[in-house]
């Protein structure tokens, strides 16, 4: 048995209307064989209401945090505020703990 982030969702726009008892038995229902520690946590922004199975529970986020990075990215550039075609260089400012492969790379490498 393991524990994993299995995955994160995020609801900009629209919302999702749902019972948070309703959500937290559906949760239940598929975790049932699930060999490992799932752990869920759902706020609705417009209600305020909560669900989910070790909610509070810490684990690694592995790429789990890249999905809301890309968002933010794609609002700036639709935006005007960044532009995809033009290349950052690299530095050491760059280069923090959680940077996967970004720390073995030299200061000054293009990338994109």
């Amino acid at each position: 048995m393991y524990s994993s982030p299995l995955g994160l969702i995020t609801v900009l726009e629209g919302g999702l209307q749902v019972n948070p008892m309703s959500l937290k038995d559906a949760i239940s229902e598929v975790s049932e064989g699930f060999d490992g520690v799932l752990g869920v946590s759902i706020k609705h922004l417009d209600t305020g209401e909560n669900a989910g199975i070790r909610g509070r529970t810490i684990f690694p986020t592995a790429s789990v945090f890249k999905v809301p990075v890309i968002v933010e990215y794609f609002r700036q550039m639709d935006a005007g505020k960044l532009n995809p075609d033009e290349v950052h260089y690299l530095t050491d400012a760059d280069k923090v703990p959680g940077s996967g492969i970004l720390k073995e790379l030299t200061e000054g490498m293009p990338v994109t």
